[in-house]
């Protein structure tokens, strides 16, 4: 596993769920190695992946993961603290001020933003296929008009022939 994000990550959303890593220990439990057999919480196994001097195995990366509720990419691949530090507009909370929350509203925010921008390329794309329209409708008017006033010179020189 590339260890670019996990560590701060790790840190990050313990502390985001107001969480001791006493705590988050005791969350993920025995089955996965962070409680002692006497029930003490195995502090350092945690803290050691929030410092990056050792990494999660997988089945605990994906545990570990859905107790968060991101996914395994993002995790590795996302500085999830920089996202939900995008401010979000008060009327846009809704009560919801948690940093998970927030990350939610601003990849809201983002798909927004996206879609504007394609529905401004498309209103581009479609003026200028009409400004096309209209110069061909021109050109193919003045060449009527020529064609017609060929056709015209023509019967007249013929009717002044015959």
């Amino acid at each position: 596993m590339e260890l670019k994000f996990l560590p701060d990550n790790l840190k990050y959303l313990r502390k985001s769920k107001e969480l001791s890593q006493d705590e988050m220990c005791m969350e993920l439990g025995e089955a996965l190695g962070f409680v002692k057999e006497n029930g003490e919480p195995k502090r350092s196994k945690w803290s050691n992946y929030e410092t990056g001097k050792s990494q999660p195995d997988l089945k605990s990366f994906v545990k570990i993961a859905k107790f968060f509720g991101v996914t395994e990419s993002n995790l590795l691949h996302q500085n999830l603290s920089s996202l939900a530090a995008e401010p979000v507009p008060e009327y846009e909370k809704q009560g919801n001020d948690t940093p998970i929350d927030n990350l939610f509203l601003v990849a809201v925010r983002k798909i927004e933003e996206k879609h504007e921008e394609i529905i401004k390329t498309k209103n581009y794309i479609i003026e200028g296929l009409e400004k096309d329209k209209e110069r061909l409708e021109k050109r193919a008017d003045k060449y009527e008009d020529a064609v017609f006033g060929f056709i015209k010179n023509d019967k007249t020189k013929a009717s002044k022939a015959s």
